[in-house]
């Protein structure tokens, strides 16, 4: 997954930076079938959890970002023996993921317009749902 700033057109893999959040939710998922199913099942077969995922984090990133980001929904896991040293676990699901990420370099841009000049930089957001940062 990449992300391409418009000002400058540089590109930025947001895969590096987002694993702190995969590693935590990998964990979560993994704890709570692990709670469940503390061993393997038997040769042949399978077992079964539904793990409920309401977990969130937030973490710099990096020089240039700050990372928020939630996950709220259910996961089934799915444990299979295939042979005595054969194991495969599997999840499935369709949580609810949020992310916000804030660009160091593009807020400190907007501070320096407010600090400049509260009221023109005021007048510049308005109502917007979302920053244009060529205003700046």
């Amino acid at each position: 997954m990449t992300i391409e700033d418009p000002q400058n057109y540089l590109e930025y893999n947001l895969n590096e930076h987002l694993h702190p959040a995969r590693k935590a939710l990998a964990e979560e998922i993994q704890k709570q079938h692990y709670e469940k199913f503390p061993y393997w099942p038997d040769e042949g077969e399978t077992q079964e959890s539904n793990v409920e995922i309401l977990i969130n984090g937030a973490y710099k990133s990096g020089n240039n970002f700050y990372i928020i980001w939630s996950c709220i929904g259910w996961i089934k896991v799915k444990d299979y023996v295939f042979s005595d040293n054969k194991y495969n676990a599997s999840f499935d699901g369709k949580p609810d993921i949020k992310l916000v990420i804030f660009n160091f370099e593009k807020l400190q841009a907007l501070e320096n317009s407010a600090q400049k000049n509260y009221d023109k930089a005021l007048e510049s957001l308005g109502n917007a749902k979302e920053l244009d940062w060529d205003e700046f």
